[in-house]
């Protein structure tokens, strides 16, 4: 693996995979910032949603574990994944189901 392999952009985000185990979301507006703030708050845990482990760092990157995503049938997922935009789920290392993208805007 290159040192930044590029794995996809959003409206405010780009994504680059950094090493086997994990990912940083680069800002690429100020709605990516308000959203790398947002994911590396924990809000999202309160509602049940079980969320990638990240860190916000000074210059607004966040690193965030890498996450597989999931394949299986989605009705056969918990019912917490119904809570996330465009079921954007999957496995970490340790085969823990998380939400991978759960940005505000």
């Amino acid at each position: 693996m290159s040192r930044f392999e590029y794995i996809a952009s959003g409206r405010n985000r780009a994504v680059f995979r950094i090493s086997d185990r994990n990912v940083i979301k680069i800002p690429i507006n100020d709605y990516g910032i308000a959203d790398n703030i947002y994911e590396a708050s924990g809000l999202k845990t309160m509602s049940g949603i079980k969320t990638a482990k990240c860190r916000l760092y000074k210059n607004f990157c966040l690193i965030m574990e890498y996450v597989e995503q999931a394949t299986e049938n989605w009705d056969d997922l918990p019912e917490w994944t119904f809570l996330v935009d465009c079921k954007q789920v999957g496995y970490n290392r340790n085969k823990k189901l998380v939400a991978y993208d759960f940005g505000r805007f």
